[in-house]
């Protein structure tokens, strides 16, 4: 492997550290210039490279990262350049910043998908996960992170807030739960005392005589 393939390998084995937040390995990866290389002063001039090619490729696959590389190389390379372990703080915690960023970014289409299609019986969590761009287990995990709630629990309750709506105006339960995208009324009926603690018939008669 010549110096520029083992180079373009590194720098991509670097990035892929940093999005998994392994700071020992993307240290110790660095490490190694120095121990392949027996002239210090080459080796540092690879591991500068290194890092600006990697924050390069950062740049260019994670949304919301960036880091100026033209100022990164003109820092690593003047006579005064920045420690390693700035520059990778400086990495990771961008890294960070914009993973966190894109996984709120994610809950928040899939959670505006499912208010938009609450009424359609096909609605599932594979079909808000896929519309977000995630799988169905990592859409669960971000709504329990950001909403403190499964898909599935978040759907049923604006199915059943919807749902009081509908029958103060007067619908029959088996109405609404048609309406709502239930496959039956049962199904409305035990979703909606799980969020209420009762019944939608014993709710409707009890604020119909209040």
């Amino acid at each position: 492997m010549n110096i520029l393939t083992d180079n373009m390998y590194r720098a991509e084995l670097l990035k892929n550290l940093v999005l998994k937040g392994e700071k020992r390995a993307a240290a110790q990866l660095l490490d190694g210039i120095y121990e392949e290389n027996r002239c210090r002063g080459y080796a540092a001039a690879l591991e500068k490279i290194l890092l600006t090619e990697s924050a390069g490729l950062l740049n260019d696959s994670v949304a919301g990262f960036y880091m100026d590389t033209d100022s990164l190389k003109e820092q690593l390379f003047s006579d005064n350049p920045p420690l390693r372990e700035s520059v990778l703080k400086q990495m990771f915690s961008i890294a960070a910043d914009a993973a966190r960023e894109n996984r709120l970014r994610t809950y928040e289409k899939a959670a505006a998908y499912i208010r938009r299609n609450l009424c359609d019986n096909q609605l599932t969590v594979k079909a808000a996960a896929e519309y977000a761009g995630v799988s169905a287990s990592v859409l669960v995990t971000l709504f329990m992170q950001n909403a403190g709630v499964t898909p599935t629990h978040f759907l049923g309750k604006l199915r059943v807030e919807k749902s009081l709506e509908m029958l103060t105006q007067g619908d029959c339960v088996q109405s609404v739960a048609e309406r709502l995208g239930f496959a039956c009324s049962e199904s409305y009926i035990r979703v909606f005392k799980k969020h209420m603690g009762t019944t939608p018939g014993v709710w409707k008669r009890n604020k119909l005589f209040l």
